[in-house]
């Protein structure tokens, strides 16, 4: 096994995979739970109108894959984004894709104002989207480079961040 994937974890792969998929559950209930609860009365307040794309049963679908290649990413070894990962995580999801949470998470969320027909949820989940971005993700890329060094600037420019590869990342020596 190379340095790139060795294990140094002090604690079980399903307490990490628990701590990740609740702490993911928890997230997305909050992120989304203001589409449901918070932004409907705002919009009635304001008379933002709604449009009328159809599809509904196709958003759904959309935001049911979304799901889970969110739970599917969060079983993987690496903790949730309020803990650093002990390695670099190359398996799972994160062969083709850097972000499968974010992408998850962007995704549900473009699912469901596409599914309510909402503007205003929208326009949250673009905020919420370039605020992750600006403020999350360079810190993020930063300290992959300073725990894992050169596999780690390796896997950043190798791996894409939103939209899937056709191929996996193989690292070398695995």
């Amino acid at each position: 096994m190379s340095a790139e994937t060795q294990s140094v974890h002090t604690v079980g792969r399903g307490w990490s995979a628990g701590r990740s998929v609740g702490q993911l559950i928890l997230a997305w209930a909050v992120l989304w739970g203001v589409s449901f609860a918070v932004l409907p009365p705002v919009e009635r307040l304001y008379r933002i109108g709604a449009w009328t794309l159809g599809g509904t049963t196709f958003a759904w679908a959309v935001f049911s894959m979304a799901t889970a290649l969110g739970v599917w990413a969060a079983a993987s070894p690496e903790w949730f984004p309020v803990d650093h990962p002990v390695r670099l995580v190359v398996s799972g999801p994160y062969r083709r894709l850097r972000n499968p949470m974010a992408v998850a998470t962007v995704a549900q969320g473009l699912a469901l104002a596409w599914a309510r027909s909402s503007v205003l949820s929208l326009a949250y989940v673009a905020v919420a989207w370039i605020a992750s971005e600006w403020t999350l993700r360079p810190a993020k890329d930063s300290d992959l480079v300073e725990r894992f060094g050169e596999a780690g600037r390796r896997y950043l420019t190798k791996v894409p961040r939103w939209v899937p590869s056709l191929r996996p990342y193989a690292c070398e020596g695995a």
